[in-house]
């Protein structure tokens, strides 16, 4: 009996035994998200093509960080849907969004591994004139949670290519074109983009550039277009400051708005309009920096820019289809008595419609005497600043060891690897006495996003019984300026000032 106990008794200790070492073991990372990073993508090659006599350009994307999002997202399974005639797609879709406008460029239902990140594309017909932005969003379809990456721009997707000869195609398309069709969440070829196919996967045209059409330098077509123009919010910051005589606001210190990223061209300019109170969010934590501006709000935006935050309720009604109960009253019969805007006609002001890119530019120049030709765009100089390096000191620590060191923590903020430079401490006094002398240690290449703590020893520089923490300083992140970044004039901090 007691044998027979005894064997019981191991049995039941190897069973629990073996349950709980497969319990560890069984991952329980397919359903946590919050180790997941937000996707970082980079811009690759680009290929001009042709397929029936129409010249394409395929535009190749790769997620760098790609190595931190684990394969079970790609693992197929049936029972969340298929994709097409795909009946295995992955658990995790990736889409390609242009900016302005989150225009929907592509997507991949079918990828297999991570490694698959560093193969993604998008087509667009050349000479259409693509999304200057791009962004992606992968969505877990079993837990709901969508991960959207930085915001890249580049001159080449809004510009023409020529396409190779059709006898070149083969050898430029045939490598990638089975993984391409397999994972496009569409379904679309390039022969159907070449017929007019599936819109939704072909680079809508971003409109964005000078739209005077008065100015003799435009040609004729592009006037036409220009004058019937939308205004989009981010572009309407950056007109109304650049009107105002603020052609370059600061950079913010912070985020304002989780759609509006650092990398966005306008950032600095949206900051500025809404703390000078002069364009407001959609919401608390959003801006909607791509939606168009309506004629209503555009008189409340140019009417506060001059100052006045609170006009006076009219004593009249001067637009039939603009009620007193309209909570843009005060500021649209002011603009029109001002003849800032006018109405669209038949005694209406049409509030709800979209205000051109002609009554923009007409109104700033009115309001400011400005000599404005163009509502703001995503200019090279914009985009360059937006995807610069930019370096800061975030802190710095006195080592309890050393009474003459320092430890400094340096930080690439911007959004794009930085080249080695140098950190430079300059003491500027001692004992209340005016001195210049300086020190430094070299900062290697930072990554955009990365950081890294450096040890400045100003053992050589002072004297004997005085110690760093005594003296004034001011350290230089990038002092010879070496490095060109999106904001010059964060990169440096005092001590004892």
């Amino acid at each position: 009996m007691t044998r027979k106990m005894t064997n019981i008794t191991l049995l039941f200790f190897l069973l629990a035994f073996t349950f709980t070492v497969a319990s560890a073991q069984t991952p329980t990372s397919n359903n946590a998200s919050a180790s997941i990073p937000a996707p970082h993508i980079e811009v690759g090659a680009k290929e001009a093509y042709e397929v029936n006599d129409v010249q394409l350009v395929r535009y190749k994307l790769s997620v760098t960080n790609r190595a931190r999002h684990p394969d079970f997202l790609w693992l197929p399974v049936r029972h969340l849907g298929s994709c097409g005639k795909n009946e295995n797609p992955s658990r995790t879709w990736v889409e390609i969004f242009g900016s302005p406008g989150d225009k929907r460029l592509g997507g991949f239902c079918a990828l297999r591994s991570s490694d698959d990140l560093d193969r993604l594309w998008f087509v667009a017909q050349s000479g259409d004139g693509g999304a200057p932005c791009v962004y992606i969003v992968m969505t877990d379809r079993q837990t709901g949670k969508k991960y959207m990456s930085n915001r890249v721009c580049s001159r080449s997707f809004t510009a023409k290519a020529n396409a190779p000869k059709p006898n070149n195609i083969q050898a430029a398309t045939n490598g990638d074109r089975q993984i391409a069709l397999d994972s496009w969440s569409d379904g679309v070829s390039d022969s159907q983009v070449a017929a007019g196919a599936g819109n939704q996967a072909v680079a809508g045209r971003i409109t964005s550039v000078a739209i005077d059409p008065s100015d003799p330098g435009e040609p004729a077509n592009k006037k036409a277009k220009a004058v019937n123009d939308n205004v989009a919010r981010d572009q309407m910051a950056a007109s109304i400051l650049r009107a105002m005589g603020e052609p370059a606001p600061p950079r913010p210190g912070s985020q304002r708005f989780g759609d509006v990223p650092p990398s966005n061209p306008f950032y600095a300019f949206i900051d500025r309009a809404v703390a000078l109170r002069i364009i407001q969010g959609c919401s608390r934590t959003k801006y909607c920096p791509d939606e168009p501006v309506p004629r209503e709000q555009m008189a409340a935006f140019i009417i506060r820019a001059l100052g006045e935050h609170s006009p006076p309720t009219p004593p009249t009604q001067r637009f039939a289809d603009v009620p007193p109960s309209n909570p843009f009253y005060a500021f649209i019969e002011l603009a029109a008595s001002r003849k800032l805007l006018t109405g669209c006609g038949g005694g209406n002001y049409c509030p709800d419609q979209p205000i051109k890119s002609n009554e923009t530019v007409t109104a700033l120049r009115k309001a400011f005497g400005s000599k404005l030709k163009s509502v703001e765009h995503v200019s090279d100089k914009l985009v360059a600043q937006a995807t610069r390096p930019d370096l800061k000191i975030k802190q710095f620590l006195f080592p309890p060891t050393n009474d003459k060191a320092l430890r400094v923590h340096v930080a690439n903020t911007g959004q794009a690897g930085s080249g080695a430079c140098r950190l430079v401490l300059i003491v500027r006094k001692i004992n209340g006495v005016a001195v210049g002398r300086q020190t430094h240690v070299n900062v290697p290449p930072l990554a955009a996003g990365s950081d890294t703590w450096l040890l400045i020893d100003a053992k050589s520089i002072l004297p004997n019984n005085i110690k760093l923490d005594s003296t004034t300083f001011k350290l230089n992140v990038d002092a010879t300026g070496i490095v060109a970044e999106s904001d010059e004039t964060n990169n440096e901090v005092w001590h004892n000032l």
